[in-house]
């Protein structure tokens, strides 16, 4: 085999200097130019061994991460361009998000001085034979987990799309930041089962009886769990489907019978309506349901009960074998436990540990109960008005970022505080953005539990099947309760994320400081507290923590409400595509009727700046024509 192009570490280190002072605005020091070293030298060795480890780097946020990584592409198209064809290497870029697709691209080829990356996804559907003569492709996470998903179903996908092109096999695969679904759960309950026969009618089950009476025999299994009450609240119900004592085996698939689904009319024979949006998302819904049904009897199984609900739930790696030189870079590996479960299969290079210094921020704790999805979604409302008072005592000329749970950030929105700049980010959409770098404070407010069952899940994904005594007592290496740890660590990569959106990413000097930055964060009144604040000044060196005397929970207080119509347009910007009722835009901003009765109005003004803005982001306004008690109307995001 020839050998295949690699970028010089010394060569590397020397372009990212002169990128990150001059291109960037930061000051380099040396440990930052050695973990450059590093990085270009394990890009290097996936390429070279071919092997199917995972490499993960740990700079820390602010290192240039994402930036060598568009260093590294460009100098490797210079490579290419310059050599032979038989020594090309191509690379396979994996980010989060379409937007931060596009952004590396434009820089990449911006360095390169001609095309040589192309992006891929939904919002640019190029053919492949564009995607194979690039040197380097860009996709996102979703469309990665999509690709490996088929694969694994055996089924016809974008994989070899992905990860051939005109030089071969690309040699290696960049993901830029940790998958947020390496592990794919699989769960059903009853209702979700009945939901699904019920729209296959008669002539339909003939013709795949067995894929229905199995789903069948299912649902039956679930019933004898919810009417039996089983004192475990979880447990492995079968480690081989041949153990389940329901008809089904490799040789069966549900391939057809998902195909016959996706392609009914949905919209009508439930809403009675035609809507193509709804039809997607009940189209979705039940074949979501059918999968996860088919993987839960192609496999283990475990139930787990949740209040009223039982659930039977599988889950599966989404790691190809074949996956070319997979490097992550990962800025709070040490506290994801992905890396620790994978065991051998994950390789982590030692990184000088002395590249950033956080001395100028300040994080300001309290602590509180009651900090779940659930809990803030009814308690919210009142909490985050006495936060935002709060931190307006202090100075009005802040720059504000809060990360909260997404169902309080309509809320969030119809705030207009007295800072100089305000913004909202939810949990699962905040990771890796540079949106707000130039923002001095953060505030965290909630804290997204994952809970017991997405542990488990993932366990098993990572170490195969327990014994059937790990579900009481879920002891692994040293941890007692390899559960709890997952939790804890997940809540902290999470946390040590949103901390790092606003400028404490950046250096300003040899030292590796950041500007000064204040930091708010709310932590449960326990031992978890206590663990996720010692990981947090265990992964920022030098944060100076200060008691926050505030009270979560105090007297109600108000805070100056937005007045015009802006709030609706973020709203709408994070709505899923489909309908969204004027009802339910109420409800969910506290708008009272007299501003809703005005919405609408302008709503039906095409040449309104916010029905135009709405426009542009394909939202379009609908009514029934109606006046008076019986009128209504909805919003539809393509």
């Amino acid at each position: 085999m020839a050998p295949r192009n690699t970028v010089a570490p010394i060569d590397f280190a020397r372009h990212m200097k002169t990128h990150w002072e001059s291109a960037l605005g930061n000051r380099s020091n040396p440990a930052l130019e050695q973990l450059w070293q590093i990085t270009a030298a394990t890009f290097n060795e996936a390429i070279l061994t071919g092997d199917q480890r995972w490499r993960v780097l740990e700079p820390a946020t602010g290192t240039g991460k994402t930036q060598g990584l568009i260093v590294y592409s460009a100098m490797m198209a210079e490579l290419n361009a310059a050599g032979a064809p038989s020594n090309c290497t191509g690379i396979l870029v994996v980010v989060r998000t379409i937007e931060q697709a596009n952004e590396i691209v434009a820089s990449i080829n911006e360095l390169a001085g001609r095309p040589v990356a192309i992006a891929r996804h939904s919002e640019n559907k190029i053919a492949a034979g564009r995607c194979g003569d690039k040197d380097v492709l860009v996709i996102t996470h979703s469309a990665y987990q999509r690709a490996v998903e088929a694969i694994c179903r055996n089924q016809q996908g974008k994989w070899d799309e992905f990860v051939k092109w005109e030089g071969g096999q690309r040699r290696l695969t960049i993901i830029d930041e940790a998958l947020a679904n390496i592990v794919e759960h699989y769960q059903v309950k009853a209702q979700d089962i009945s939901n699904v026969l019920a729209m296959i009618d008669q002539p339909m089950r003939l013709r795949h009886n067995v894929a229905v009476q199995a789903i069948k025999s299912l649902r039956e299994t679930l019933e004898f769990l919810e009417f039996d009450r089983l004192e475990a609240r979880q447990g492995l119900l079968w480690r081989d489907p041949r153990a389940s004592q329901i008809d089904w085996s490799e040789e069966h698939s549900f391939a057809g019978l998902i195909d016959e689904v996706s392609r009914l009319p949905l919209d009508m024979m439930i809403l009675r309506k035609e809507s193509p949006l709804d039809r997607r998302r009940l189209t979705e819904q039940a074949t979501n349901t059918l999968r996860s049904c088919e993987s839960i009897l192609s496999g283990w199984a475990y139930y787990q009960r949740s209040g009223d609900w039982d659930t039977i739930n599988n889950s599966e790696l989404l790691i190809p074998v074949e996956l070319p030189g997979p490097v992550v870079l990962d800025a709070t590996a040490a506290h994801n436990m992905l890396w620790e479960l994978l065991g051998e299969r994950a390789v982590r290079p030692v990184i000088p540990s002395k590249a950033r210094r956080y001395r100028n921020v300040t994080l300001h704790v309290t602590n509180a109960n009651g900090l779940g999805k659930g809990s803030m979604k009814e308690k919210g409302a009142a909490r985050l008005p006495r936060v935002i008072k709060e931190l307006e005592k202090s100075s009005k000329e802040r720059s504000v970022l809060v990360c909260l749970h997404q169902s309080l950030e309509p809320k969030a929105l119809t705030l207009e505080p007295k800072f100089s700049r305000y913004a909202i980010a939810h949990w699962g959409a905040i990771d890796g953005k540079n949106d707000w770098q130039d923002f001095d404070t953060a505030v965290v407010l909630g804290l997204p539990y994952r809970g017991d069952l997405w542990a488990v899940g993932t366990f098993i994904a990572l170490q195969g099947l327990p014994e059937n005594g790990w579900f009481a007592s879920p002891s692994w290496n040293d941890y007692d309760d390899v559960r709890k740890v997952m939790e804890q660590k997940q809540i902290t990569v999470s946390v040590i994320q949103a901390i790092n959106r606003v400028r404490c990413r950046k250096v300003i000097n040899a030292e590796g400081d950041c500007p000064p930055t204040d930091v708010y964060v709310v932590l449960p009144e326990s031992r978890l507290g206590a663990s996720i604040l010692r990981d947090i000044t265990t992964e920022m060196p030098g944060i100076n923590v200060v008691p926050w005397g505030f009270n979560l929970d105090g007297d109600a207080v108000s805070v100056r409400q937005a007045e015009g119509y802006d709030p609706l347009i973020s709203y709408m910007r994070y709505r899923p595509s489909g309908e969204t009722s004027m009802i339910t835009v109420k409800s969910e901003l506290g708008w009272p009727s007299s501003k809703m009765k005005e919405l609408g109005r302008l709503l039906r003004d095409g040449a309104h700046r916010i029905t135009a803005t709405l426009g542009e982001m394909g939202i379009t306004f609908h009514h029934n024509g109606k006046t008076g008690r019986g009128a209504n109307g909805w919003l539809i995001k393509a």
